[in-house]
């Protein structure tokens, strides 16, 4: 488990399975007590959502396994992030600021202005984390997801800043 040898790509057909079972095993209990069906996550969802999204996935090169991945959108002015996972075990250790990073990569590239963020606010730690970030709240017309939004030249300063800053494990 180095961050060393972690690889940032697109997402094949052979990591779908493991990255269904990323998002299950780390969302399985928000969504059922949200009301949701937990059985979404699966291989023909996530492959029916690619003409859509783009995932990107964080591989241990080392042990040759997926753990874990970033969905967004690319809609010019606007980079749309509509989620993200990480194993247990690589929680906190960067992984999702390198996999954001990579993305807004992506949309400096195709001339994206801000990054807007769907999260249930009764999601309230990830909620809480997206606005210590310094996203901003937007509207939240159907009293399920709030908006969250930020200047892309904002996000990439945020992620120069986490970058130079040690891991957890580092530290």
């Amino acid at each position: 488990m180095s961050e060393t040898n972690l690889v940032i790509r697109p997402v094949d057909d052979a990591d779908l399975a493991a990255v269904a079972e990323i998002a299950r095993h780390t969302l399985r209990d928000f969504v059922v007590e949200s009301g949701g069906d937990a059985d979404l996550f699966n291989v023909d969802f996530l492959r029916s959502t690619l003409d859509a999204s783009t995932i990107l996935v964080a591989v241990d090169d080392d042990e040759d396994q997926v753990v874990g991945y970033l969905q967004f959108q690319l809609r010019p002015p606007t980079l749309i992030v509509n989620g993200a996972a990480m194993r247990p075990a690589w929680q906190r250790r960067g992984v999702g600021t390198r996999l954001f990073g990579r993305a807004v990569e992506r949309a400096t590239e195709a001339d994206c202005t801000r990054v807007d963020i769907s999260v249930q606010p009764a999601n309230e730690s990830v909620y809480q984390l997206y606005l210590r970030l310094g996203f901003a709240e937007g509207d939240n017309p159907t009293g399920w997801n709030q908006e969250l939004s930020m200047d892309i030249d904002r996000a990439r300063r945020l992620l120069a800043e986490r970058q130079s800053a040690p891991t957890l494990s580092e530290s």
